[in-house]
């Protein structure tokens, strides 16, 4: 498996694992939808980092951190965090067949290796309460739950925190 910063020429492959994971998730509530402002930002640095992947040039799988407060301040308000530092790790996306062979987990790795190397202080995530995998994965690497909050209307996340540089 070979992991990289996914740019424009992977924008065809990450349509479509975006599609399939949203054909494919277990609970519609799991997945948040995406906004076109989110999806016009996938390849601008300043804005979102993919990290993903790929088995025999197929990308099976993506971690995404998000630097632009567009995705992340809802959350950073609801749990009264200061606005220095962050970044959202969020996207995660595995083909369903390759997920539970630690493909995230080597995603997320390579991640925090990049995070490490940054001016971030704070990592923030969002997950379903009910998603055990996600969950799971988040504290693995050291995410603690700091609130709760409900996005969009009605999609219900738990709000994790992780210091970078611990």
């Amino acid at each position: 498996m070979k992991i990289k910063i996914l740019d424009y020429n992977d924008e065809f492959q990450l349509d479509n694992l975006i599609d399939l994971t949203e054909k494919s998730v277990s609970n519609e509530k799991y997945w948040l939808p995406i906004s076109d402002k989110s999806r016009e930002h996938f390849f601008d640095k300043k804005w979102t980092c993919f990290f993903g992947a790929f088995l025999d040039e197929q990308l099976i799988g993506t971690v995404g951190l998000f630097f632009n407060k567009n995705e992340y301040d809802e959350s950073r308000k609801e749990i009264k965090l200061n606005d220095d530092g962050i970044a959202e790790v969020g996207r995660i996306m595995c083909h369903p067949d390759y997920r539970n062979k630690r493909v995230a987990s080597r995603l997320m790795e390579e991640m925090m290796d990049y995070v490490n190397k940054t001016d971030l202080k704070i990592l923030l995530a969002t997950a379903h309460p009910e998603n055990e995998p996600s969950q799971k994965l988040l504290r693995k690497y050291g995410f603690v739950k700091k609130g709760f909050i409900v996005k969009s209307g009605n999609y219900e996340r738990d709000i994790l925190t992780r210091k970078v540089h611990i």
